[in-house]
């Protein structure tokens, strides 16, 4: 159900800074979480114009239910980076997601939600 599908999630998100729990509506919302980017700056990738691009995660997770009591879960991801240097260290730049995170938490909520095997 719905509900199981829920308390899954939001036990697997639960060590993310959450910002939102809305229980009525099977919303989990994280807030910014902050690290480094994979993409080198600048032509030398590490020289004195070197360094690594800034890079934070917001996500948002839903479950809705649907038919024959089973639900429906849903991650929405919004990923920025920011240039260590030069005009772009100043804005965020909205950067796709290579859904390494999404995928983590769907297969971590799939883990919780299938019973352990007995032997």
């Amino acid at each position: 159900s719905s509900q199981v599908v829920w308390d899954a999630a939001l036990e697997v998100m639960g060590a993310l800074p959450l910002e939102v729990i809305d229980r009525e509506h099977y919303v989990i919302e994280t807030g910014w979480m902050e690290g480094w980017s994979e993409r080198p700056f600048g032509p030398l990738g590490g020289g004195v114009m070197g360094g690594q691009w800034k890079r934070r995660m917001k996500l948002l997770a839903r479950v809705t239910p649907t038919e024959a009591n089973t639900a429906l879960m849903r991650i929405v991801s919004r990923v920025e980076e920011k240039a260590p240097a030069g005009s772009e260290a100043f804005r965020w730049q909205r950067v796709g997601s290579d859904g390494t995170m999404e995928h983590d938490i769907f297969r971590r909520v799939q883990e919780q939600l299938t019973p352990a095997k007995t032997t």
